[in-house]
């Protein structure tokens, strides 16, 4: 039986550095003036280039959307943004199945999710491959490259200040109208992607940041029916915010402990090992230099006992960039096959679960929901269990086969 662990490591660098980033710019650009003589380039350009047009960030708004019976589903979301010192606040309220409330906050050293109705905190480092500042993604064709910082937040309405996210996709931009949104001056802007007739969303870009202040979304294959709205209600760009922002609220009930998620351990072998016993490691490569992309890498397990006999590292490819907060990978009693939720989408929705064959190195789908926890496998190795969130405080229990058959609910 091969024996599998992941770690997660740190590519350090020689230019690299513990400390907050500065800016990556010298000077604020000046302002863009997005109007209905706009061409397809110069919008897309706006929302790639946005991140340097603001230092700081507070908005507040609401997201609703619109289910199939008719009826509708609403939150409101609060933001403070400090990408240049690696920190935010996110404030979620009146989460559909949820009482008050969620908060997400990020000090620049350590990330902090709080579930209120759950009574329940977790903890983890803030990523170096995250503090990115007023981040420009790289432009390649067929590759999105998410803002990093949104990556480890994660919440709809947050995206929004990230422009750049919705503008690496192949489709077409076109100028609307003029509108005003949240008392800022507004281009409305649909996109359609290629391949389809109708377009996917429609944003409403601040003129002079390229932020989204608005924004209707059709779906991925086109249409004219709005299945969720995102609207700024109030923002300002370039505050100072105080340092009491993005620190633990002084009145987290007794109850709430902060469970810090810890680093998986280390395993260490004292007496040699052929390959075959050692087994192998997988693990994840984490950068710190900006534009560089985290990987997935296979050594032999002999590397954990007899450093000096230790291969090559083999990267394992993927069907996707790995953007986002990463899980581990969930491996098979008998070592031969992996689960992994992560979703390949640029706007981080929906996750799908993956399984991932160690010897074939293949990557398989086998379910879709818009957010997916990480997976556990049965005793047995017959099925595969994960939770799932629709984003709305609403939530299910799923089981799967690892050939992506007998998909069932079991917490209905």
């Amino acid at each position: 039986m091969k024996r599998l662990l992941i770690l997660t490591l740190l590519l350090l660098t020689a230019c690299s550095s513990t400390n907050s980033p500065a800016s990556f710019f010298d000077r604020t650009p000046e302002p863009f003036s997005l109007n209905l003589d706009s061409t397809p380039g110069e919008i897309q350009r706006a929302m790639l280039e946005s991140a340097v047009h603001w230092t700081t960030l507070q908005m507040s708004g609401s997201i609703t959307h619109f289910l199939p019976d008719g009826s509708t589903q609403s939150f409101h979301e609060q933001i403070w943004l400090d990408p240049l010192e690696s920190r935010y606040r996110i404030q979620l309220t009146g989460v559909t199945n949820s009482a008050d409330n969620i908060l997400k906050l990020s000090d620049g050293e350590t990330i902090t999710n709080i579930n209120y109705p759950a009574d329940t905190i977790e903890q983890v480092s803030y990523p170096d491959f995250a503090r990115v500042g007023q981040y420009i993604p790289p432009v390649q064709d067929g590759v999105a490259y998410p803002n990093p910082i949104w990556g480890q937040i994660g919440t709809p309405l947050s995206e929004m200040a990230f422009s750049a996210n919705f503008a690496q996709a192949d489709g077409t931009f076109a100028p609307l109208a003029m509108e005003s949104v949240a008392g800022r001056s507004a281009l409305v802007v649909s996109w359609t992607y290629i391949e389809n007739a109708q377009p996917s969303w429609k944003a409403w870009l601040d003129t002079q940041t390229g932020v989204i202040l608005k924004m209707q979304e059709f779906g991925k294959e086109g249409s004219d029916a709005v299945q969720s709205e995102r609207i700024v209600e109030s923002i300002t760009y370039d505050a100072a915010f105080d340092e009491t922002v993005f620190a633990l609220p002084a009145d987290l009930p007794q109850a709430i402990q902060p469970t810090r998620v810890a680093s998986n351990p280390v395993i260490t072998e004292s007496a040699p090992m052929s390959a075959e016993e050692a087994g192998e490691l997988y693990f994840f490569l984490q950068p710190r230099g900006q534009g560089q992309s985290i990987e997935l890498v296979r050594v032999s397990g002999i590397c954990i006992s007899d450093a000096a006999n230790c291969p090559p590292l083999e990267k394992i490819p993927a069907p996707f960039p790995f953007i986002f907060t990463l899980n581990a990978l969930s491996w098979s009693p008998d070592g031969t096959f992996a689960a992994f939720s992560y979703s390949d989408t640029p706007n981080g929705t929906p996750t799908k679960l993956w399984l991932f064959e160690a010897g074939a190195k293949t990557w398989k789908p086998l379910a879709e929901f818009a957010y997916i926890d990480p997976p556990f496998w049965s005793p047995d190795g017959a099925w595969i269990a994960f939770r799932t969130q629709d984003g709305l405080g609403g939530e299910g229990v799923y089981v799967v086969h690892p050939d992506g058959s007998g998909l069932k609910n079991v917490s209905a």
